[in-house]
């Protein structure tokens, strides 16, 4: 790239960007388009990035401590702010909003004493709560839970400092994302198909919207290339939308496998999986089997649309059975045998800050 080239993500110079959480799932993924752009980007983390990213500067700390960010906002003109509590358990409320919220609060008095205005956050369709319906962007935020009731504390945040002529900010809201190097949800169903473990409960009829990880880090730096001044927001979704029971069925082929016609009852799969949480609690061990994750998966509906994306002139390179088939086939060649860790934020602020050039 030649000195003066127009960036990948604004109509500016080319300019250094702190990427927060740079080093979890999504975060690996944006950086590694970063990288190959030419793009310069700082990580800030508590957690070690893949090798193969090179950042200008790592600092390892929390995105709670304000000289962590400090240390590593200095020298950039972009955030791309990704760090966040997300997983289903294990997190006490309070840290979902420090995490979350407090971050973001942070983040903001830093970009004001510099005079950096773009801000691009991740947040979640999980604002909205129960989606019965599928869900745009008109509609009202409604989050049933800790997780989506931080995050959509933080947009209102975002445009409170938007409204007084602060920054400019682009908020995306992704629904549950999967793909190679991610070892959540989908993860473990695949291995529960793949291990002859699955049973489908109920019918599996219920709607699962979901987002595949390179569709999405497309479409975001898509979008912040063409964002200008004040506050939008984007649904971010696959389409057409899948049931439960075809998600497991396109798995199952990929794997190569068959999965059983017989379907267990909720009741009974509830019940079955009380045991399980016990046996979890009594170990400090996370199974892939809980009724929070039977409920999702077999009874709520997460149906959400990213028309307004799409009809923007955007177009997703893979489709969503081809986005299953290829996660299914890093599982068999990589994922599958590597050890996994859950990364939970720590309740208490980690003072500590190391920065790596």
């Amino acid at each position: 790239m030649s000195e003066g080239q127009i960036d990948l993500l604004s109509s500016t110079p080319l300019g250094c960007v702190l990427v927060t959480g740079g080093s979890g799932f999504i975060g690996t993924h944006l950086c590694r388009r970063l990288q190959e752009s030419g793009r310069r980007y700082v990580i800030l983390d508590l957690h070690t990035p893949a090798s193969f990213l090179k950042p200008e500067r790592f600092v390892r700390g929390d995105v709670r401590n304000p000289l962590a960010i400090a240390s590593a906002i200095d020298g950039c003109s972009e955030v791309l702010h990704l760090a966040a509590a997300h997983h289903d358990s294990g997190i006490a409320r309070d840290t979902y909003f420090d995490v979350n919220e407090g971050s973001t609060s942070l983040l903001i008095e830093a970009m004001s004493a510099r005079t950096i205005r773009r801000i691009c956050f991740f947040s979640s369709a999980a604002v909205y709560g129960e989606a019965n319906h599928s869900r745009n962007e008109t509609h009202e935020p409604n989050p049933i839970g800790p997780y989506g009731a931080s995050k959509l504390a933080a947009e209102r945040l975002l445009r409170g400092a938007a409204a007084a002529g602060g920054l400019d900010a682009l908020i995306i809201r992704p629904t549950v994302t999967f793909g190679p190097e991610n070892f959540a949800n989908m993860f473990s169903l695949i291995r529960q198909i793949d291990a002859g473990l699955y049973l489908q409960v109920g019918e599996g009829a219920n709607v699962k919207s979901l987002s595949y990880v390179d569709n999405l880090v497309s479409f975001a730096l898509w979008a912040w290339a063409r964002h200008g001044a004040g506050v939008d927001e984007f649904n971010w979704v696959e389409t057409p939308d899948m049931t439960s029971g075809e998600i497991a069925r396109e798995l199952a082929s990929a794997l190569g496998r068959r999965i059983p016609i017989i379907h267990l009852p909720l009741g009974l799969a509830l019940a079955l999986a009380l045991p399980i949480e016990g046996l979890a609690a009594l170990t400090g061990r996370t199974l892939s089997v809980s009724r929070a994750r039977i409920r999702k998966m077999a009874v709520d509906k997460t149906q959400f649309s990213a028309a307004k994306a799409i009809s923007s002139g955007f177009v997703p390179g893979v489709i969503l059975r081809d986005a299953l088939r290829q996660t299914v086939s890093w599982y068999m060649t990589t994922g599958k045998s590597v050890p996994y860790k859950r990364l939970i934020p720590p309740e208490s602020i980690e003072q500590s800050v190391e920065i790596f050039p």
